[in-house]
């Protein structure tokens, strides 16, 4: 699952394996393996990479389908119920990015 999580996490950010692995301190290959599923990171690379992505590390590891977002430094969660069925889920971060590029195109106009 993990590996799955950070591919689709870096297409769309739209960053090369070389561009992850140079943001976390190692090597392209190093990464590369993460996403082969060859290799796992420790747990420092592991809070980089969610901070990296704007995750948490349960998010990365496929334990949670709760997304976090960081501004400025600081942490904020968006908290997904478990109680809600796979595709509200989805939806629901789909609106989340939604309004979290929303709200970037408007900073880059101000």
């Amino acid at each position: 699952m993990f590996r799955y999580i950070i591919k689709e996490l870096r297409l769309k950010n739209n960053f090369t394996q070389q561009e992850v692995a140079e943001r976390i301190g190692i090597t392209r290959p190093a990464y590369t393996a993460y996403e082969l599923g060859k290799r796992e990171p420790d747990f420092n690379t592991l809070r980089i990479l969610a901070d990296l992505f704007g995750v948490s590390t349960d998010f990365l590891l496929g334990r949670s389908p709760q997304k976090s977002y960081s501004k400025n430094g600081t942490l904020v969660a968006e908290i997904i119920d478990d109680t809600f069925a796979d595709e509200d889920v989805k939806e629901i971060l789909s609106f989340i990015d939604y309004l979290k590029n929303k709200s970037d195109k408007k900073k880059t106009i101000d």
